[in-house]
């Protein structure tokens, strides 16, 4: 992950405090075994290169903040509301 900057740092651009945890896992793939894992059967996956990165933290409100590297535009919307079509 060398070249990548650090979750912890986009956290704190986007918020400006630093985030209560943070996280990384990589894809995954079944070759062999998708739904039937869980009943039993041989499956093959394997892990990807790519891979989500996620850092959180509270903001003593009712809200949910949601940032992305990925796409333009935060969002924010009641921690109670359904999400509304958009990225998050």
């Amino acid at each position: 992950m060398s070249g990548l900057v650090s979750i912890e740092a986009i956290f704190r651009r986007a918020f400006d405090v630093d985030p209560a945890a943070a996280g990384s896992a990589p894809g995954r793939v079944n070759l062999i075994g998708e739904h039937i894992d869980y009943n039993g059967g041989t499956v093959l996956p394997a892990a990807l290169s790519q891979s989500i990165r996620v850092a959180i933290g509270p903001n003593g409100g009712d809200t949910i903040r949601l940032h992305s590297g990925r796409f333009k535009g935060d969002i924010e919307r009641d921690a109670d509301a359904p999400s509304s079509g958009d990225w998050s």
